[in-house]
């Protein structure tokens, strides 16, 4: 299983960029990359917003000790219900969660949830996949449900105690981040088309491929410091991957600002060209290798002991639904790319051309 995996996230990446190279950079898209972007990012949107997070008993015990966080959305499967004359009990089982790995920690115990009348129980029916909010008594080892979230979902994405909800996040922020390593790729690919051919498209191409991965890195940098905030306490922290990104954004200026220096069109393309290069074998060291050295508050940092939630197979980290989600958000924010990409360059190669006649 852990195969599929790995298969689904290359298979994300490496088609759009397949499809793009060969229909061709700088050529219009065609209807299909637009109704396939539409549908993709349609469903990153939904099937990210719609689906609960869910946990199971365990955690409900767990937090039900700790002072500022006791309730827990947990799943589990209706197995029988009673209704009383004030409170309805209801006889649960939990429920399996779908993982890529083989790693399942599903509990096979019965558990008792107690709840008010007025808390749409009616609405349960038995085999039922519920995911609610519960609260653990540990006098009497029931649970309390304070309400249901959702009945029958179609996914659930894994509740992990420092995250909560903001797992979502990681369908936005991580794939900005890779979009924005392809745009790089991208570049040192059409730098390296210049220099042997010579071909003003070829500058263009690369020029607007790091002006659209400056976006993409920007973006993934605003929403990395928003879950900063809300996990570390402060928008900027000087985290090994919060310097190493702000360095690569830094590499990528110059870049403009050395073609902005120079009046010549030739010194200037082949100046880029090969500043492009040359700064593109600092950004896999600066974005995927120097974080994992270093200790940092980040996932996938040296004291972590894994590789981060999105490749880590470990069963505690992000190795379910979700991922699916992830993969299919990457393969979004791609097609957008690669759509933005053809008209950034069109555009410039028609002010090229309008600034030739005017001359």
């Amino acid at each position: 299983m852990v195969a599929i995996r790995y298969v689904l996230m290359l298979l994300c990446i490496i088609l759009p960029i397949v499809l793009a190279f060969k229909h061709g950079i700088t050529l219009p898209r065609k209807k299909y990359w637009i109704i396939t972007t539409f549908i993709l990012v349609t469903s990153v949107l939904i099937f990210t917003i719609l689906p609960p997070i869910s946990g199971n008993f365990s955690d409900a015990r767990r937090l039900s000790k700790t002072v500022d966080f006791k309730d827990v959305d947990v799943s589990f499967i209706v197995s029988e219900i009673v209704y009383n004359d004030n409170e309805v009990v209801i006889s649960a089982i939990p429920s399996e969660i779908f993982h890529f790995s083989d790693k399942k920690n599903i509990e096979k115990n019965k558990y008792t949830i107690i709840s008010p009348k007025d808390n749409g129980v009616y609405s349960l029916n038995v085999n039922d996949k519920v995911v609610s909010t519960l609260n653990y008594f540990e006098e009497n080892d029931i649970y309390q449900l304070k309400r249901i979230i959702s009945i029958n979902p179609i996914l659930e994405y894994p509740f992990i105690e420092a995250l909560q909800h903001r797992i979502k996040n990681l369908n936005l922020h991580v794939p900005l981040h890779w979009t924005s390593f392809i745009a790089y790729l991208v570049s040192l690919i059409f730098s390296i088309r210049y220099l042997k051919h010579n071909r003003l498209e070829d500058d263009v191409a690369a020029s607007s491929a790091i002006k659209i991965g400056l976006i993409f890195t920007i973006l993934g940098t605003v929403t990395g410091m928003i879950w900063a905030k809300f996990n570390w306490g402060a928008y900027w922290n000087w985290d090994p991957r919060q310097t190493t990104i702000l360095v690569i954004m830094l590499i990528y200026f110059a870049y403009f600002g050395l073609r902005n220096s120079l009046d010549s069109f030739e010194k200037k393309a082949k100046l880029s060209a090969v500043y492009s290069i040359v700064s593109f074998i600092a950004v896999p060291v600066l974005m995927f290798i120097i974080p994992r050295l270093l200790p940092s508050l980040h996932p996938g940092g040296k004291d972590d002991g894994t590789t981060g939630p999105v490749i880590s197979t470990q069963s505690d980290m992000v190795d379910s639904s979700l991922a699916f989600i992830f993969y299919l958000s990457i393969a979004a924010f791609l097609f957008i790319y690669f759509w933005y990409l053809s008209i950034e360059i069109r555009q410039k190669m028609l002010e090229n051309k309008l600034r030739e006649q005017n001359v």
